[in-house]
């Protein structure tokens, strides 16, 4: 078959391999066009698309996929099949209608739940502990096609977005080449997908990582797990002489979940195992964290550079 694969971050990257690794043609290779990043604001190539030039793959980078001009470079590169992974743009009906065989579209949830763009995120912020992958046959709403294949994986406790990711992405990968071996033979069957359980999982902004300590410990701590590594689990420090120090709380544990032990946000216990935190409900501990501008350290790293001391709070970022 031929395959247009579309895709943009190391999510996809996974998916692009597999598919070099098959006997598969792959026609070319559409992603996100190159982005200012770093201190220095240089043009920067998404990760799919570096690794496809060094395939040597046609590569197309379209402000907007759909297009005129867009459809039209597609159409020329003549695929059987449409291969989508993290694209970042929805694909309208004359693109979905282009290949003979589909758009297939590998997702970061076990559909129905967690349709929309950060699946893996809002997984880890509810507290699942089992999540995986759909591939799907794509329709015209958004993560609503049939399913072709589902995987499912248990989620570590300890894990964050980043892990989790990685986790997904090689999980993935294997089951996208399952559906190309038995779509290719013909025994390959979609099933429509239930219409209880639907839940949505949009796009992360800067503020959906803001910690309220008035939540539950448990709920903090899965929030910081589902936001890092971006956008990251912001919280502000003020020490009794009123002084502020913006953080990303990086990594914590559940000390005590379900008592209460201080006000919100009130610092209870300073120590090389952590910094632990009054919550709503519960106390948490911070592992590691980073102040704005500076590297991430292990909380009793970080107290030897701090003069922090117990009764100092830590409150929402504005």
């Amino acid at each position: 078959m031929r395959i247009v694969f579309m895709g943009t971050p190391d999510f996809a990257l996974r998916q692009l391999d597999a598919l070099l690794s098959t006997g598969h043609t792959l026609a070319g290779v559409v992603t996100a066009p190159d982005r200012p990043a770093g201190r220095g604001r240089k043009l920067t190539s998404s990760p799919v698309k570096e690794r496809a030039l060094r395939a040597g793959l046609p590569v197309i980078t379209p402000p907007d996929v759909n297009a005129p001009e867009a459809l039209e470079r597609i159409a020329a590169l003549e695929p059987d099949l449409i291969i989508v992974a993290a694209f970042g743009q929805k694909l309208g009906g004359d693109l979905l209608e282009l290949p003979q065989r589909g758009c297939f579209n590998v997702h970061a949830s076990l559909l129905p739940k967690f349709r929309g763009a950060a699946p893996i995120n809002h997984a880890l912020i509810a507290g699942e502990s089992t999540t995986g992958v759909t591939i799907q046959s794509m329709a015209a709403r958004i993560d609503a096609g049939a399913i072709a294949a589902q995987r499912e994986i248990n989620i570590a406790p300890d894990w964050n977005a980043g892990d989790l990711t990685d986790a997904l992405a090689d999980l993935g990968a294997q089951l996208l080449v399952d559906v190309l071996d038995r779509l290719e033979a013909g025994t390959l069957r979609l099933e429509e997908q239930p219409r209880q359980g639907i839940t949505r999982a949009p796009r992360l902004t800067k503020s959906d990582g803001i910690i309220d300590w008035a939540k539950p410990a448990r709920d903090i701590h899965n929030l910081v797990r589902g936001v890092t590594p971006w956008p990251g689990a912001q919280t502000t420090h003020l020490v009794q002489n009123g002084k502020a120090l913006k953080l990303l709380v990086t990594a914590t544990a559940l000390k005590d979940a379900e008592t209460q032990a201080g006000s919100p946000g009130e610092l209870i216990a300073l120590s090389d195992e952590g910094i632990e935190v009054a919550c709503g409900q519960g106390v948490l501990r911070i592992l590691k964290l980073k102040a704005a501008g500076k590297r991430e350290m292990p909380a009793g790293d970080f107290l030897r550079g701090h003069r922090w001391q117990t009764g100092d709070r830590l409150v929402s970022s504005s």
